[in-house]
Parts: structure tokens; sequence; C-alpha cells
């Protein structure tokens, strides 16, 4: 049973990853953050869990650092801690949204978690499919103001 679930996952995240790329365009990066010990609880019942994806182009990973500026006491973030920061932000903000209104799309704002300035990175489309015991989710965010296309997946379980 659990090597049907992992074959499950990969093909979900090689089909996000597709996905991803194709909306993202060619300068998109595909990023891992985290790992399956990572995670959070978003809801009495629910916990979201790593490792979490991302699909960000070099240009809006850049510019979201210059616009988080310095951390704390001064720390620079690195392009890949914004990146994963940006990745983390949505998933919670996506995991907690759903753990109290279990529905399988909707929408949200965005604004990043951290020690920086937290930009807003504007509106994301949400999809999750839930099973009996998981859900995987699915947020993209289109071109605007405030971010390029971002299209990030994240995994959450029953507790």
């Amino acid at each position: 049973m659990a090597g049907g679930r992992r074959l499950t996952t990969v093909l979900i995240v090689a089909a996000v990853a597709s996905a991803a790329f194709a909306a993202v365009g060619s300068a998109a990066t595909f990023t891992r953050c985290g790992s399956a010990r990572d995670g959070q609880v978003v809801g009495a019942h629910w916990g979201e869990i790593g490792p979490e994806f991302i699909a960000i182009s070099h240009r809006t990973a850049s510019d979201l650092l210059r616009r988080s500026g310095p951390g704390v006491e001064g720390f620079r973030p690195t392009l890949a801690d914004e990146v994963c920061n940006v990745v983390v932000s949505v998933a919670a903000r996506a995991g907690v949204a759903w753990a109290k209104a279990p529905r399988p799309s909707f929408s949200l704002g965005v604004r990043t978690v951290g020690a920086g300035r937290n930009p807003y990175l504007g509106t994301f489309r949400c999809r999750v499919l839930r099973t009996a015991r998981s859900a995987t989710g699915t947020c993209s965010h289109q071109r605007d103001r405030y971010a390029g296309a971002i299209i990030v997946s994240f995994r959450l379980v029953r507790n």
C-alpha cells in the first residue's frame, strides 16, 4: 500500500511539474523545499508535510528577494531561501484555509512570512484533491503587479 501511495505522489508531482513549466515558462525553476520530516499543523485534523514544490522564474524570485530586504540582525537570505519562503508561505496559508473549510477549489491572497518585509504575492487559485487520509494541493498565481507566475504543490495528512 505504501508503494502505491508513493507512486501516486510521484505521478501527481510529475503532472504538477509539467503544468508548472508550461504555465510559468521556459525560464522557470522547479524547486523542492523541505523534507517529509518538515511540516506544521494547519487545523484540528490536518497537518501540512514536506516536501513542497514550486515553479517560479528566476526573475520573480529575485524581485521577491529584493522586496523582502534583510532579515533579523541584517541576515541576507539567499535566492534559494526566498524561494522556499514563498513555497512555505503559500502552502501554510492554503493548508489552513482548506482545513477550515474543505472544498476542492478556492482563492486566497498570500503574503510571505518571515523576518523581512514580507511582500504580498497576490491571489492564488488553489485546488485540493482529497483521499481518505491525505490531500494534495496545487496553488497557482498568474503574473500580475505583485509577482510573476508561481505554482506551488503541497501535501496534507490527517492527524
